[in-house]
């Protein structure tokens, strides 16, 4: 019995076609514009690696959806994934100041919205990234994608500002964890790539890679190891011209938030963000 992947289950018997995503997304692309990817060097034929990316907001995911040639698998927030799990993510990320009767109203159509939402996620077959005990999930099915020579790509930057970086918050470093896993699994050291994603200019710069040793960063400091991923990510920013931050989470000083207008706003509370 050949089994295929699967983002929402341990796997499945039978390959999705996912007809309305494919069909979406063509329609997407082609009002997209479309974005450069520049390397640094070329990535390795037959292995998979991990990328490291900053958010962007959208951009990110979208960017690469739309413009990278070798197939990948993001993480996508399980929440997303689930229908059970989807009212609270997204009352948790789009609405969590709202009140009354909004509060209500919103928490309906996150209801309503639920299983088509979560069934059009599930379609680019990401790898779902828990925040709980099932975190195991996400680690078991990132080495699952990175031994089957299917690039993985993470956007682990934080809410929390570095004062000393513009382009990039903190890093957080749980995802290591499943580079352990690969490393005691397979015996091979896992590359890091670390990826600047610009939305102003529409680029995309891929790094150098960064070589992670499970064993080394044992013995050393990993918060020095996420610092110098940091660098790596801010490093390609810095090389471009110079362009609009698109910021995630935390504000950084210089940058003005404009309020919501439309139906859009009313619904989600979307901030559209601006550099001076």
């Amino acid at each position: 019995m050949k089994r295929y992947y699967s983002c929402h289950k341990p796997y499945t018997t039978r390959k999705r076609l996912h007809l309305l995503y494919r069909l979406s997304f063509f329609i997407a692309k082609l009002f997209t514009k479309k974005s450069e990817i520049r390397f640094k060097e070329p990535l390795p034929e037959g292995e998979g690696v991990l990328l490291l990316s900053n958010h962007a907001r959208d951009y990110g995911g979208l960017g690469f959806a739309f413009n990278y040639k070798r197939k990948f698998r993001a993480w996508i927030n399980a929440g997303l994934l689930f229908v059970k799990r989807f009212p609270d993510t997204l009352e948790k990320d789009t609405f969590p100041n709202a009140k009354g009767f909004k509060r209500k109203l919103l928490r309906l159509l996150a209801y309503i919205i639920a299983p088509p939402v979560t069934a059009f996620f599930r379609a680019p077959e990401g790898i779902p990234t828990y925040f709980d005990m099932k975190v195991r999930v996400s680690f078991e099915k990132t080495v699952e994608t990175l031994r089957s020579g299917i690039d993985v790509l993470i956007f682990p930057e934080s809410e929390f500002v570095r004062e000393d970086k513009k382009y990039i918050n903190r890093i957080k470093l749980g995802f290591l964890y499943s580079l352990d896993a690969y490393y005691k699994e397979t015996g091979k050291l896992p590359k890091i790539y670390p990826v600047y994603c610009c939305k102003d200019l529409h680029i995309i710069s891929i790094g150098n890679p960064i070589e992670y040793d499970p064993e080394a960063q044992v013995r050393a400091n990993k918060e020095d190891f996420g610092i110098r991923l940091e660098n790596a990510v801010e490093g390609l920013a810095l090389e471009l011209p110079p362009h609009r931050v698109t910021p995630n989470g935390e504000v950084p000083e210089g940058v003005e938030i404009l309020p919501p207008k439309g139906l859009k706003g009313f619904l989600f509370g979307d901030e559209h963000i601006k550099k001076d």
